[in-house]
């Protein structure tokens, strides 16, 4: 269902956001231009997932595209949080049964699931990927992955992951505060405060995972300080002041991005679903 892409889509473009690749700032290794490419590769694992209803289907496809299109990682957390959507969407009616049908698909996925989820990070070895001791095989180490809820659970602490296992709690929040948004400037306005929101309340797991907990922490502060600052001067010009702090440090707030990818989704989601019940 093209919906679920538009996350995928639109995201990377949003400006401003604090430390992010958007349609007027990039990063050093990739830019808009690398995500409009990784969207061959999304759009095929979505269709993929849609038509055979599966998670697996989907997360292979595009670990078998994507590395083609683009050498980059663009959207790993995004298309994690999107196949599943996509897999739940035609038998859904609305943005809340499709989050919770897709939870119930990853909680059900097997290994083979888990499997092709490696098989992205292997391809792209995310440099927040460290060397990992734990109770799962690790990334690129050999040995058949547990079933893809047990993945999920042992990295809980994750925004992404954690929005998989409780239903999409925040990806809904998002599009919540999308509805009823009339232009493609209104889009950008809302999805820019709840983005905005998301980091005073939650803070930014990818941070965490690559700087540290005084990093997260301090970064959690300073988009607290923001929110506060939007109230006076809108969340544009509170984002921008977040940026000029955490853009020059290289912190990149990829974990909420990827659920406001997945909101963003889940509100055209809600948009065509109501339209098809027009018909």
């Amino acid at each position: 269902m093209p919906a679920v892409s538009m996350g995928a889509r639109l995201e990377p473009l949003l400006h401003p956001k604090p430390g992010a690749v958007t349609r007027l700032n990039h990063h050093p290794d990739k830019g808009v231009l690398d995500y409009a490419l990784a969207t061959l590769a999304v759009d095929e694992a979505l269709a993929v997932a849609c038509e055979a209803g599966s998670i697996a289907a989907g997360l292979r496809a595009y670990a078998r595209l994507a590395p083609r299109v683009v050498s980059t990682n663009t959207s790993a957390g995004t298309v994690l949080l999107l196949v599943p959507l996509a897999a739940a969407a035609p038998r859904s009616e609305s943005p809340v049964s499709a989050a919770a049908e897709a939870a119930r698909l990853a909680k059900a996925a097997g290994s083979d699931a888990a499997e092709a989820y490696y098989a992205i990070l292997e391809a792209y070895r995310p440099s927040h990927l460290r060397r990992y001791r734990g109770p799962l095989p690790p990334v690129g180490g050999g040995g058949r992955p547990p079933p893809l809820h047990k993945v999920l659970e042992e990295a809980s602490w994750d925004l992404v992951h954690s929005e998989i296992l409780h239903g999409y709690p925040e990806s809904l929040r998002v599009a919540r505060a999308l509805a009823g948004s009339r232009s493609a400037w209104e889009i950008e306005e809302r999805a820019l405060e709840a983005l905005l929101d998301l980091l005073a309340r939650r803070g930014d797991t990818l941070i965490l995972a690559k700087w540290g907990a005084s990093a997260y922490e301090r970064a959690l502060l300073e988009a607290r300080a923001a929110k506060k600052l939007a109230a006076r001067l809108g969340p544009a010009a509170a984002l921008e002041w977040l940026d000029s702090l955490w853009r020059p440090r290289r912190w990149n707030p990829g974990a909420a991005l990827d659920v406001l990818a997945a909101g963003i989704s889940l509100h055209f989601l809600s948009q065509t679903l109501r339209l098809l019940a027009g018909l």
